[in-house]
């Protein structure tokens, strides 16, 4: 069969998926469904929606205060995930030449440290001359307590930096992290117990600013994302969408904290002030004494936290202890610009559903739905964060499986035609 006729069936299924499944809108129900009710209509039909009123009971609703959650939680240390740009997990762009990475990020000094642009989108220099190369970019994880998260999310703490409590971890059950928060809520209510016929798989904890964003991407999970504080928007696509998404692998990079988390002026009295203002351990009255000093500096988690990062290769012990060396993920991330039809032409058959989560409601998001994730954080309280918890249920391998399996095959014989051309 050519790679057109393939371009046509697979044309023609999304077609059919637009007419008789996915509307221009998302569902709203006014209140939790039956379990019967959610099964036939949205699990077995392979449909999103939004639940009004699906947490408005959880005693989170009304506890979670910045207060409360301090001291509930004490001095756990929680995964917080930092970027300079607010997308971790997303496609990044870095010079097409670039130092070698031994894998050590005390080896970033001021000196040989990888100068990376921080900037999703390349400058219109780096475009005529083509000196970038895209990556897929991994974020850096601190471990802070949640005073120490406030604080950088008040702004008490100065950094350039964008934090994000997010590691999907079943961080919500994790008893290293934030257990104690898990009676507060009621993750797995019980239409979605009854039609999933099992028990969450992992429950996920999400506090981030509007800053912090989640490029498009699928999980292998039926999801329940609900949300307490602000407001969430979804940019959805079924998983016929697949041919036309151009997914390709990409080298995989992380940000890492540059080997001093502050300005070190190497003249003839050289001090280093950590970007909140805090001064660092040494003092030297020569540039070769500040040298020799610096290699013995050991940085605290808020210095390594709020200093300038650097995007550089998974080492060679990242990969060893389980960290791929390559990502697929989408070229293009909505909304799309007239930049990316004209490199991606096939865009133009998508037609995105967008829909916003409100503090008190919940998407179903099926499993393989594609989904970009913004946010916006409460207007008051929890220092302008958007809080959230999600459920994930292990996804049935069914029809809808094999059907979505299908697309993917589509998708991988089009990319070749698209790699040819």
């Amino acid at each position: 069969m050519s790679c057109d006729k393939v371009e046509e069936l697979a044309q023609r299924l999304l077609e059919d998926v637009h007419d008789f499944v996915v509307t221009s809108h998302c569902p709203r129900l006014p209140e939790p469904p039956s379990s019967l009710e959610f099964l036939r209509e949205y699990v077995s039909q392979n449909r999103p929606c939004v639940i009004e009123q699906a947490c408005v009971h959880w005693p989170a609703f009304t506890k979670w205060s910045p207060d409360y959650l301090i001291d509930t939680l004490e001095d756990r240390l929680l995964s917080v995930e930092i970027t300079p740009t607010g997308r971790a997990d997303a496609i990044a762009r870095v010079p097409l030449k670039q130092p070698a990475h031994d894998g050590d990020v005390q080896a970033h000094t001021e000196d040989s440290d990888v100068r990376i642009s921080d900037n999703a989108q390349p400058s219109h220099e780096e475009m005529q001359s083509q000196t970038f190369r895209e990556v897929f970019a991994l974020p850096h994880c601190e471990k802070l307590t949640m005073s120490q998260y406030l604080s950088l999310a008040r702004k008490e703490l100065k950094s350039n930096n964008v934090f994000y409590i997010s590691h999907q971890n079943s961080s919500l059950t994790d008893e290293a992290e934030l257990a104690p928060l898990l009676a507060d809520t009621i993750p797995n209510p019980c239409f979605a117990k009854e039609a999933f016929g099992c028990d969450p798989d992992a429950t996920n904890f999400w506090m981030g600013p509007e800053e912090a964003t989640t490029s498009m991407h699928k999980d292998p999970y039926e999801n329940i994302y609900f949300v307490l504080r602000g407001s969430k928007t979804f940019t959805l696509l079924h998983p016929a969408s697949a041919p036309f998404l151009y997914e390709t692998e990409y080298d995989t990079h992380k940000y890492v904290p540059r080997r001093c988390a502050c300005d070190v002026h190497r003249d003839d009295t050289a001090t280093a002030d950590v970007q909140q203002g805090q001064q660092c351990s040494f003092t030297a009255s020569t540039s070769t004494q500040a040298s020799t000093t610096a290699k013995k500096w050991q940085p605290t988690p808020i210095q390594r936290a709020t200093g300038p990062m650097s995007l550089v290769p998974v080492s060679k012990q990242d990969v060893e202890q389980g960290e791929a060396s390559r990502r697929p993920w989408l070229a293009a991330d909505p909304p799309w610009t007239e930049a990316d039809f004209a490199k991606y032409p096939l865009l133009k058959h998508l037609k995105p559903v967008q829909v916003t989560v409100r503090a008190g409601e919940a998407l179903y998001l099926p499993a393989l739905w594609y989904h970009k994730v913004e946010q916006s954080g409460c207007e008051h309280g929890l220092a302008g964060q958007c809080v959230a918890v999600n459920s994930w249920y292990d996804m049935k391998y069914d029809v809808k499986y094999c059907m979505h399996s299908h697309a993917d095959r589509l998708a991988a014989c089009m990319v070749k035609k698209s790699s040819k051309n």
